[in-house]
């Protein structure tokens, strides 16, 4: 019988998993800002040029270029149809640092260069919001590396989640205008999850909007609800809200192997090991040398060493995201056998040589 997978729109970022543990610091505060160069425009008007200087509620203070600090004016965030922040955003090596699986140093490169604009992300059609949700979500798996670490990655995991949740908040104001601006403010919730505030994440959860299916932020909405559910011990629970993050198509390029990972950590946790296999063989083939296709093989293997599905299953059973009648034991040992990592052959004087040490 052939598989029934939900569709995937676009490729997953590029991998993470355990990098070298160099110590990244985290960005510094401007040591006197002066406030962002911003050009402004409107239909029909000319650009202006000015630089905003502070925020208070609706009102953003700026002022000329050649005018001196002290001198300000103000205008709503309403009065501009777009807003470009002269900043130099070093975007291509931030990049090159997450594809290397450096996500901290490639968070830090871009939250330092963006620090300024923050305040004024819900400035419509700006350059910043992207690059801002970039940054959240390299911060987002640098927290989840350190986490692998156990209790030695505890502290430092705690900080990159601080930092993801100050930014996706930030990002957050830009949900006037920009698709991705309702899911970053739930991305912020996610975040408080993770560090354990789940009485204010469930507070921010309760006061978002509920999405419909083919909104933006569907997935996410659904992996946060899954998420907080999880951390309240209620895994059958969030079983459900991931199935819901994962049956309908979304466009957020995260979302969908997170949701798989979560069910399939569900499954485990509610004694349905075999569901659990499925899951974890679908997202190790689907997504080779990333964070989600690392872990989910590491996951794979540990059931399979460990005969957790060697008792036959229920025929009645219907897979929740897969529907098959291949023995999917066979497929699975086969996989894990096919992708085992090779070993660098010896480059060594004596192993080219083929004599014992």
């Amino acid at each position: 019988m052939t598989r029934h997978l939900p569709a995937i729109a676009v490729a997953a970022l590029a991998a993470a998993g355990l990098c070298a543990r160099a110590q990244t610091n985290a960005p510094a505060k401007p040591a006197a800002p002066d406030g962002v160069l911003v050009r402004l425009g409107k239909e029909g008007e000319a650009i202006r040029e000015v630089i905003l200087v502070k925020r208070e509620g609706p009102d953003i203070y700026f002022r000329m270029t050649n005018s001196p600090p002290g001198v300000l004016s103000s205008f709503k965030v309403e009065a501009f149809d777009d807003a470009e922040f002269k900043v130099a955003v070093p975007e291509e090596k931030a990049y090159a640092a997450a594809t290397q699986r450096r996500w901290a140093q490639a968070a830090v490169l871009l939250h330092g260069a963006l620090m300024p604009t923050f305040a004024f992300l819900d400035l419509r059609e700006n350059n910043a919001t992207e690059p801002v949700m970039a940054a959240g979500r390299y911060y987002l798996r640098a927290a989840q590396q350190a986490a692998k670490r156990g209790e030695a990655g505890r502290p430092e995991a705690e900080k990159w989640y601080g930092y993801a949740f100050a930014l996706f908040a930030a990002a957050g104001r830009s949900a006037n205008w920009h698709p991705y601006g309702e899911s970053s403010v739930i991305r912020a919730q996610m975040c408080l999850v993770e560090i354990g505030k789940l009485d204010e994440a469930a507070k921010g959860l309760a006061a978002a909007r509920e999405p419909s299916p083919g909104d933006a932020s569907y997935g996410i909405y659904w992996l946060a609800k899954a998420r907080l559910l999880y951390a309240q011990e209620k895994p059958r629970e969030a079983l459900d809200a991931a199935v819901q993050s994962v049956i309908h198509e979304n466009k957020d390029v995260e979302t969908f192997p997170d949701a798989l990972m979560l069910a399939a950590q569900c499954y485990e946790d509610v004694n349905e090991p075999h569901r659990a296999r499925d899951v974890y063989y679908e997202v190790a083939r689907l997504f080779t040398g990333t964070d989600w296709g690392d872990e989910a093989r590491l996951r794979l293997k540990f059931i399979m060493e460990n005969g957790m599905t060697a008792a036959g299953e229920d025929p009645n059973i219907a897979g929740i995201f897969f529907g098959t009648e291949e023995d999917m034991n066979a497929l699975s040992t086969k996989y894990l056998k096919e992708s085992e990592p090779k070993a660098a052959p010896d480059a060594s004087p004596a192993g080219a040589q083929g004599e014992k040490p």
